[in-house]
């Protein structure tokens, strides 16, 4: 499912799929690793997951937006199987525009992340009229990392270093 496509579902879907985000789910504005980017400068990413022991429930978000599941490496002890699915950039925005009006634990950071991805949006744009391949200013990742920060602190009330 590319960035381009029409998301159609139900009411009644979206609010179960919010509910279980609002529980189970993650939204991260992650780093790529230095070795991928250098040559482009510091580039964080939307990232949004659900992990759970149930894979029919991932497999719910997986058709309605798209995204991969993995399975994930036990841990110690007996734990039963586990997945995660995941999406990231434009489709992670999709997928919490559709969510946020059904969302209340995850209500502020689903705004921001999306106010991050719009942003980001724009920068790029700002990029491209300086010839596409300069990295990003330092003042527009200031931009960037000051909402990373604002979503991380949201969490628990505790920011988190990454």
């Amino acid at each position: 499912m590319g960035e381009g496509t029409t998301i159609k579902v139900g009411e009644v879907e979206l609010a179960y799929l919010a509910g279980f985000f609002d529980g189970e789910g993650t939204i991260l504005l992650t780093r790529r690793s230095a070795l991928r980017v250098a040559h482009r400068g510091a580039r964080i990413y939307l990232c949004i997951k659900v992990a759970n022991t149930n894979h029919d429930s991932l497999l719910r978000f997986q058709r309605v937006f798209g995204g991969n599941i993995y399975k994930m490496p036990k841990g110690k002890g007996v734990r039963l199987p586990a997945w995660d699915w995941s999406t990231v950039g434009g489709m992670a925005e999709k997928a919490l525009s559709l969510l946020r009006p059904y969302l209340a634990v995850k209500a502020r950071q689903a705004d921001l992340a999306i106010s991050f991805r719009k942003l980001q949006i724009a920068l790029n744009e700002t990029r491209l009229h300086r010839g596409g391949h300069e990295k990003y200013t330092e003042d527009e990742l200031n931009q960037l990392y000051h909402i990373r920060e604002v979503l991380y602190a949201t969490r628990n009330g505790k920011g988190r270093k990454y």
